[in-house]
C-alpha cells in the first residue's frame, strides 16, 4: 500500500490545502507557521541530510490528509518548537515564557495550547512502559477529542519518517526503529480506534518498505558520525561574522590593555617626577 508524497516545501503544503479547498484564513495562519518555523530551523538538517523543514511541512501535511482541525493543521508546521527549535536563547527544551508569547502572538493561543499539549503527550512517553506485544495500549475512548487528534499528529510524526525510506540515510536511525518496529500493531492499532484503519495500514507498509530501503541503500551513503539528530549547519557568511566579532573582541581586550598599560606608566612616571623633585629639594 503506497501514500501519494507528502508536501516537503511551505509552497507544497500550501498548494495542497488550496486544492483541498482551505478557506484564505486558514492560509494565512498556515504560512505565517510556515515563516516561523523557517526563522526557528533555519540551518537545521535532520541526520538524513534533509532540511528540518522538509519534516515539519510533510507532518502538516500527513494532518491534513487525515482530517484533523484546522488550528492541529497549524501547530503540525511547529509541532515540535519546544523540543528542538532555536529560538535564539541559547535553551533547548525549555518551555519560557518568551517563547510562548511569540508562538501566542504570531499563531494565536489555541495554536500555542495544542503546540504546549503535544509537548507534554509524546507517544514515545506513553507507550514506553507497555509491553511491545500488547495489542490494546491506550484508553482512547476516555481522552478528549483534542488529545486524540495529538494521538494522530503524533503518528503523522513518526509515519513522515518511514515515508521516503529517509532513515536508510540516518547515521544512526537505531532510537527510532527500535521504538517503533516492535509497536507496528499497536501504532496501527491506535490509527483503527481512531477511525483512521487506511492510514494505520500505511504506516505499517511503509515502516516494512523501510528495511528495504536498509538493505539497499550503501552505507557509505548515511550521515558521517553516527548523526542521531539533527544538526545546526551555520552558512559560511555567518562563520565570517562570528570571526570578525571574535576579532573585535581581541581588539576590545587588546585596547583595554593598552589603556591600562598607558595609565599605569603615567603613575610610574609621577612618581619617578616626584622623587626627583623630593631629592632636588632635599639638596
Amino acid at each position: 500500500m503506497t501514500v501519494a508524497p507528502l508536501a516537503r516545501t511551505n509552497v507544497q503544503l500550501l498548494n495542497e490545502l488550496i486544492h483541498a479547498g482551505a478557506a484564505e484564513p486558514v492560509l494565512l495562519q498556515v504560512r505565517r507557521a510556515c515563516d516561523l518555523a523557517g526563522d526557528l530551523y533555519s540551518g537545521q538538517f535532520h541526520a538524513d541530510g534533509k532540511p528540518f523543514l522538509c519534516h515539519s511541512m510533510a507532518v502538516a501535511s500527513m494532518a491534513a490528509r487525515l482530517g484533523l482541525s484546522t488550528n492541529v493543521v497549524v501547530a503540525a508546521v511547529v509541532h515540535n518548537v519546544y523540543a528542538n527549535a532555536d529560538f535564539g536563547d541559547g535553551l533547548r527544551g525549555a518551555v519560557t515564557p518568551s517563547r510562548r508569547a511569540r508562538l501566542r502572538e504570531l499563531l494565536g493561543e489555541d495554536v500555542e495550547a495544542i503546540v504546549l499539549r503535544f509537548r507534554d503527550r509524546r507517544l514515545r512517553s506513553m507507550l514506553l512502559t507497555i509491553d511491545p506485544a500488547q495489542t490494546t495500549t491506550l484508553d482512547i475512548e476516555h481522552m478528549s477529542e483534542l488529545d486524540r487528534e495529538l494521538v494522530l499528529l503524533d503518528l503523522a510524526d513518526h509515519f513522515e519518517k518511514f515515508a521516503d525510506g529517509s532513515l536508510a540515510y540516518y547515521g544512526d536511525c537505531r532510537w527510532i526503529t527500535e521504538f517503533d518496529e516492535p509497536r507496528l500493531a499497536q501504532l496501527a492499532d491506535l490509527a483503527t480506534k481512531l477511525g483512521q484503519t487506511e492510514f494505520g495500514a500505511q504506516f505499517v507498509a511503509a515502516a516494512r518498505q523501510q528495511r528495504v530501503w536498509m538493505e539497499r541503500v550503501p552505507a557509505s551513503l548515511r550521515t558521517a558520525g553516527g548523526q542521531r539528530h539533527t544538526q545546526l549547519r551555520m552558512p559560511g557568511s555567518c562563520e565570517r561574522k562570528a570571526a570578525l566579532r571574535r576579532a573585535d573582541w581581541l581588539r576590545h581586550q587588546q585596547n583595554k590593555w593598552a589603556g591600562a598599560t598607558r595609565w599605569l606608566r603615567r603613575r610610574v612616571r609621577l612618581r619617578t617626577r616626584l622623587r626627583q623633585w623630593l631629592a632636588f629639594a632635599r639638596g
